[in-house]
């Protein structure tokens, strides 16, 4: 049995290769053809090829110069992805910044990317002053042809920060070269041709959201790019999915979708990664949809790594074969292959390093001391199956994956443990009352009074949305076992007894008022099949029960549609319990 994958497949490159130069030759082939949708706008390869050459001209006038890095402050409109490929082609490095995450995160990246500049939507000008002396607001005012300098193979593209298991986000550094082989390699895999519609969805937060930007571009094709307004509420990412060849998304929102009762067709290729594919879910999607792949890859090896087209009767599933130019190996402590180890990865993937952070580069970026082959060390616990097939059986210690999230929680316990009070704290994965899906949990030690809803306020001002616990614990102390190491199995399930609450209203009773008795009774009878409880009680809040936002967006389609009126999800997280929300659906109404 083979311990070691091999990308059979090579992608050959020059050693000065521009990654944006697979952009451009699309724009000389296909000049009339449409490269973008942004709503109701439309943009063929020669209008966007003028965004892009009106940032270039704009960042050259500024002084950016080979190797400069750029922050993208931009909204998901026609100048995010001109600025990102101008960026590329005038052999600048670019750093996406979502506007939405907190101000001192943000610090944080530019902190450790030190971009020369920023180019900002008008929007957040004041954002983009706080964070940085030099800020460009991209415009259409110039005219000219598309310029890639030449680059170093090994010079960085972008740099995407990840959550950290060091207590802070460390910024990853991928090279043209990695960027180049991803690109043609998984447009090879998928067959992505020029005449697909490519829907493009995900925060530039995640670097999954580079694929949905730039491989569709690569090969001719079109970007389906969604706003905010788009992704925020079922109702207006179905659409978008029904006019989309490709679309790719976690397992989470895979459930999501199934749950609302909308089916894929047969046109569409569904994309899974970020978190385990269940086998039950894999049958239901491949029911109706053209094909399903699940992938398989750390941000450090370059989006994803690996793939496998799930076949209807499959017993398993594995991440698949890798990527031309990628190897995957399993392998024990001592670095030797093993059955079930860790999984490492070698080839023109892999990561340049942390940026700016030799040590912790220096901790997974190992080189094999018998091989001298560069390898990342993953932190995934895999096995080794028949015709070596590779089974993800999960994270390592330090890391969880939450909702196709992956989470460094010593950020999340160093939050914690700077709030006033908090001696200390330690963040899981844990069912509620033993239940449903993994939740975020932070088990807290504190002497002083806290409420769930300052520490979600604090954490809020930190962290992203997706790095606020779901859960809250409150414990006198932690346990030890006999040789002084903390006992993270003493820690109880999170339940209704042992986990902070969010204080309802109870003022606001439905009694003597049958329409809101209607409306609440069938809020709760929703919560109680999505929290999968035998009921639910019309003054318990959703969140407390085990909910998040992922059954927040289910429960608002099943509401909804029972009550035969749009139901927005922000009024199930604003309402919370039952009776308010059927206070202020009544209200809305």
């Amino acid at each position: 049995m083979s311990h070691t994958m091999t990308g059979n497949k090579r992608v050959t490159f020059t050693e000065t290769g521009n990654a944006a130069e697979l952009i451009l030759q699309s724009i000389i082939q296909y000049p009339e053809k449409t490269a973008q949708i942004n709503g109701e706008i439309r943009m063929d390869y020669a209008e966007f090829e003028r965004h892009v050459v009106a940032v270039q001209q704009q960042l050259t006038r500024a002084g950016v110069e080979r190797n400069d890095v750029v922050g993208l402050l931009l909204h998901r409109d026609r100048w995010l992805i001109p600025a990102m490929i101008a960026t590329l082609a005038l052999g600048a490095t670019f750093v996406p910044l979502d506007p939405a995450y907190p101000l001192s995160r943000l610090e944080r990246y530019v902190d450790v990317a030190k971009p020369k500049m920023l180019l900002a939507h008008p929007e957040e000008s004041v954002l983009a002053e706080k964070l940085n002396n030099n800020v460009i607001y991209p415009s259409l005012t110039t005219i000219g042809k598309m310029v890639c300098v030449a680059r170093q193979c090994d010079e960085v593209a972008y740099i995407l920060f990840t959550s950290g298991s060091t207590g802070q986000p460390k910024g990853v550094s991928i090279s043209h070269q990695a960027l180049h082989n991803f690109l043609i390699a998984i447009a090879d895999r998928l067959e992505v041709q020029s005449s697909h519609v490519f829907l493009a969805h995900t925060t530039v937060a995640f670097d999954i959201s580079i694929l949905e930007l730039l491989l569709p571009l690569s090969v001719g094709g079109t970007v389906l790019l969604a706003s905010n307004d788009d992704v925020s509420t079922i109702e207006g990412i179905l659409p978008l999915i029904e006019k989309s060849h490709f679309v790719q998304a976690t397992p989470s929102l895979w459930k999501i979708l199934w749950a609302t009762d909308w089916r894929p067709d047969s046109s569409v290729t569904l994309l899974s990664g970020g978190e385990e594919l269940p086998i039950g879910l894999a049958k239901k999607l491949n029911q109706t949809c053209g094909r399903l792949w699940n992938l398989y890859g750390p941000t450090e090896a370059t989006i994803w790594t690996s793939c496998e087209c799930v076949e209807r009767d499959a017993d398993y599933i594995s991440i698949g074969e890798p990527l031309a130019n990628t190897q995957l190996h399993v392998l024990n402590e001592a670095l030797e292959p093993c059955e079930h180890g860790e999984l490492y990865i070698s080839g023109h993937g892999l990561a340049q390093g942390y940026h700016g952070n030799r040590e912790g580069t220096e901790q997974v970026f190992i080189t094999h001391p018998k091989t001298g082959m560069k390898l990342y060390r993953s932190g995934d616990r895999v096995r080794l199956r028949e015709q070596g097939r590779i089974e993800w059986l999960g994270r390592g210690n330090g890391e969880i994956k939450i909702r196709g999230n992956r989470i460094g929680v010593s950020e999340i316990e160093t939050e914690l443990e700077n709030i006033p009070g908090i001696a200390g704290a330690v963040v899981l994965a844990r069912r509620f009352e033993g239940r449903g899906d993994d939740m975020l949990t932070a088990y807290i030690v504190s002497q002083a009074p806290l409420t769930k809803a300052s520490l979600e306020n604090m954490l809020g001002k930190r962290l992203p949305d997706y790095m606020v616990p779901d859960l809250f614990v409150v414990l006198p102390e932690f346990s030890l076992q006999p040789n002084g190491k903390f006992d993270k199995k003493s820690l109880p399930d999170p339940s209704w007894n042992n986990t902070l609450h969010h204080h309802t209203d109870s003022a606001t009773s439905a009694q003597g008022n049958v329409q809101l008795q209607a409306i609440a009774a069938t809020i709760c009878q929703v919560f109680a099949t999505a929290l999968g409880c035998k009921e639910f009680d019309e003054t318990s809040s959703f969140f407390d029960r085990g909910g998040n936002s992922a059954l927040a967006l289910i429960s608002s389609g099943i509401i909804s549609a029972k009550l035969k009126r749009k139901i927005p999800v922000s009024l199930i997280i604003s309402g919370e319990n039952p009776n308010a929300i059927a206070k202020q659906i009544l209200q809305h109404t």
